[in-house]
């Protein structure tokens, strides 16, 4: 039975699950912003200005021979070239947690243990996703209303 452990980019997105990319360590990073002001003869202040940004690195290794085939990567680097925010949906609950807009920042693979023809029997990968931090009186990033309206 397929898992499905996340979806990124909606119904046309990126499957991660048991079957395809399954993805073995999920890395979150959360920032706040905080600015200095600098003071004569006293301490610096400092002033809380909001939440900062919210970063998510997923990492794991595939075996494209066994499963979801070569061309996983080349997908996830597809949808980042698009430049559009995408939906990012967890699965572990029984309807899937919507955690909403994010972008590709990054994807990195290590590709090893190569058959006579060349092609990878393990490629390591890591994508960095950023939440894209959208105004919260829209309901859809207006890169996408643009895309899609």
């Amino acid at each position: 039975m397929n898992s499905v452990l996340m979806l990124l980019g909606g119904v046309d997105g990126f499957l991660f699950s048991t079957d395809s990319a399954a993805y073995q360590r999920l890395r979150r990073a959360s920032r706040w912003r905080w600015t200095t002001q600098d003071r004569i003869s006293l301490p610096p202040a400092h002033q809380y200005l909001g939440p900062g940004t919210d970063e998510q690195t997923l990492s794991g290794l595939l075996l494209p021979h066994y499963k979801g085939g070569l061309g996983q990567i080349d997908r996830l680097r597809e949808l980042a070239r698009h430049g559009q925010p995408l939906l990012l949906v967890a699965g572990y609950q029984s309807l899937g947690d919507i955690l909403g807009y994010w972008y590709i920042r990054s994807t990195h693979e290590t590709q090893s243990e190569f058959t006579a023809d060349g092609a990878p029997l393990k490629i390591d990968f890591r994508l960095t996703l950023v939440a894209y931090g959208a105004d919260p009186s829209r309901a859809a990033p207006v890169a996408w209303e643009q895309q899609t309206g």
